[in-house]
């Protein structure tokens, strides 16, 4: 009773892909780890209100907060999301500062938190919050985010602070509160808030952010701070803020094993599937979530399990093997994660084929181990060098299934001081033997050498610079249009553009290039026509008395089965009780009266009977 049939799960012992959430040292996930907070702090000094190229800085800001929002919505509806207005005449904060507006606490975002901000654009700003017409100390706005973030009451794992200006140097004509700006960025620094600078440029004067944020902000590996290009216009300043609205996470943390060293990397995903948000089940009366509880009742007792009270079954050779959750549990742990190398290859080795699934990255961890980026970096030249991949057993979290994986080194790339691509390993996933299949095509007749020369011309004419990045899935973009129109009660939806619709306009360019492929391959006023689908012609359905065998009698009526008549010891005995059909063992249980087996499978079906006959 207390026994679950080992079939139903044996295929999730190592449930998850291997892009899941890690867990911590007991096993359990802190899911506020993942948890992301941002503030949106935003300067109001009159500079922002300048209309340059038609467009006003602070609109833009305020436009790209109200798309932060609406994303976070579908992807993290957990995060925590704030905004705060700096350099104005009316003041609202914990500290009770002057010119310092919270428009929104921190707290997940929801319709009526978008359509509050939505309201400032239409609003006279100067009127509901005042403009000022000289500056304040920043270190008072970075003090009030600070304290926001201390007075949420929910645990997160990141604190980030997102600063909207075209101001490059404030408070410069006072060292004092210079100094003191400084010494309040890094008291935020130091207990994990970081900066990140969204720059905009004033009429006739570019944002030069060596003046003051070079010191201050967060600045990511592939970012050059003496690069920096501050953006004029809603686009350039939308894309940046959606390039660090989502905070780069590692998929796990694992060592790299090499004879008797060992070192340590993190594992990045390259690569993830967007796909549609989850629904959650509501109660129709409160419209809050419903908690799903699973508890496993004994069948005889009707007394509920413990998890110690039961154990898993899987059939093996015509027996019964019970697997306690423990066992299970060291079944799964069969290696610790790490990554361990075996051997090494020619890069040619590699075929296209043996790619199995999204590639993984490697970094180097020095945290974990220190030393680990010297000798990852040791290894990465060298490889590079002679051309080599290395070959390796990789465990990429605990409970995760072993896999062979191969190690492609890609050194650092630096083109006019920007990095183009970062060193590090990339991560093949490779087949078993088991995942290859023999197919066999039939041979086709081969084109003529006029033929390959007409589409050879074709198909360098119609070549593109193609970018996945350039062509959102339409499928996702209509379905979160509907929810966000849903969500803010709007009538009409926002336009969806389909990118994968063909270009016929471009394409009626080569329009004599593909009527000579046509007229290479088709006969002469050719038009295809689709290929009508066969239909299974219906006779007349004949009666019994008419229908003659072979031999030129009709047909032996199929004996049917009587329960009573089998003799189910024999077709235990013998191994045939897989031979009857599902009725005719349900028909066993109705005639020993036994209850519950309407829904059970067929397996399940005969499971029983042989326990009910060995009884």
């Amino acid at each position: 009773t207390g026994t679950e049939n080992m079939d139903d799960i044996w295929d999730d012992i190592f449930g998850g892909e291997a892009d899941d959430v890690d867990v911590d040292e007991s096993g359990e996930y802190r899911a506020w780890m993942d948890k992301d907070s941002i503030i949106f702090l935003i300067d109001c000094n009159p500079e922002m209100f300048r209309t340059i190229d038609e467009e006003q800085h602070f609109f833009n800001a305020v436009r790209c907060c109200i798309a932060a929002y609406s994303d976070k919505i579908i992807s993290s509806a957990s995060d925590l999301l704030g905004v705060c207005l700096y350099g104005t005449r009316e003041k609202k904060n914990p500290m009770d500062f002057n010119n310092i507006y919270v428009f929104q606490d921190l707290d997940v975002p929801d319709a009526q938190r978008i359509l509050d901000l939505e309201s400032i654009l239409s609003c006279n700003v100067d009127k509901k919050f005042g403009i000022l017409d000289h500056e304040i100390p920043l270190n008072e706005a970075l003090w009030i985010c600070s304290t926001m973030f201390s007075n949420c009451s929910k645990k997160v794992g990141h604190r980030r602070i997102f600063l909207f200006t075209n101001e490059d140097n404030p408070n410069a004509d006072n060292p004092d509160i210079t100094r003191v700006n400084h010494q309040r960025a890094k008291d935020l620094s130091d207990i994990g808030i970081e900066i990140e600078l969204f720059a905009m440029n004033k009429r006739g004067k570019k944002f030069d952010p060596t003046k003051f944020y070079s010191d201050i902000i967060h600045i990511d590996d592939e970012d050059d701070i003496g690069a920096y290009d501050a953006s004029s216009k809603f686009d350039e300043l939308n894309e940046k803020v959606r390039r660090k609205e989502f905070k780069k996470r590692t998929l796990s943390k694992c060592n790299i094993k090499l004879g008797d060293t060992e070192f340590s990397v993190k594992r990045y995903n390259l690569l993830s599937a967007a796909t549609f948000n989850k629904y959650v089940w509501l109660d129709s009366l409160t419209d809050k979530p419903i908690k799903t509880i699973t508890k496993k009742v004994c069948e005889d007792t009707g007394s509920i399990l413990r998890p110690h009270q039961t154990t898993y079954q899987y059939n093996f050779g015509g027996s019964k093997i019970s697997i306690s959750p423990n066992q299970l549990k060291q079944l799964k742990a069969l290696y610790s994660p790490e990554i361990r190398i075996v051997g090494f290859k020619p890069l040619q080795s590699l075929k296209n084929h043996h790619n199995m699934k999204n590639p993984s990255f490697l970094y180097p961890d020095n945290f974990s181990i220190k030393g680990s980026a010297t000798i990852f970096y040791s290894l990465l030249r060298k490889m590079a060098e002679l051309g080599k991949m290395a070959i390796g057993r990789m465990t990429a979290k605990r409970n995760d299934s072993p896999t062979f994986v191969a190690l492609l080194p890609q050194v650092e790339k630096v083109e006019n001081g920007f990095q183009i691509e970062p060193p590090g390993f990339h991560v093949i996933y490779l087949p078993y033997s088991e995942d290859f299949r023999d197919l066999k095509f039939e041979p086709q007749k081969r084109a003529t050498e006029e033929q390959i020369d007409d589409m050879k011309k074709l198909v360098k004419s119609l070549r593109v610079n193609f970018n996945s990045r350039n062509f959102p899935n339409p499928a996702l973009q209509k379905h979160f249009s509907n929810l966000k129109s849903l969500a803010l009660d709007r009538e009409t939806e926002e336009d969806v553009e389909d990118m994968l619709k063909p270009d016929v306009d471009g394409m009626m360019k080569f329009e004599n290039m593909i009527n000579e492929v046509k007229s290479s391959f088709f006969p002469e006023n050719y038009v295809p026509q689709p290929t009508p689908t066969k239909k299974k012609p219906q006779g007349k359905k004949r009666k019994r008395d008419e229908a003659i065998t072979k031999k030129g009698k009709p047909p032996a009526k199929k004996a049917k089965i009587v329960p009573e008549d089998i003799d189910w010891g024999e077709h235990i005995k013998n191994g045939t009780l897989a031979k009857l059909t599902i009725p005719v063992l349900k028909s066993y249980f109705r005639m020993n009266k036994i209850k519950g087996y309407s829904s059970w499978k067929k397996a399940k079906l005969i499971d029983e009977i042989i326990d009910h006959e060995n009884d």
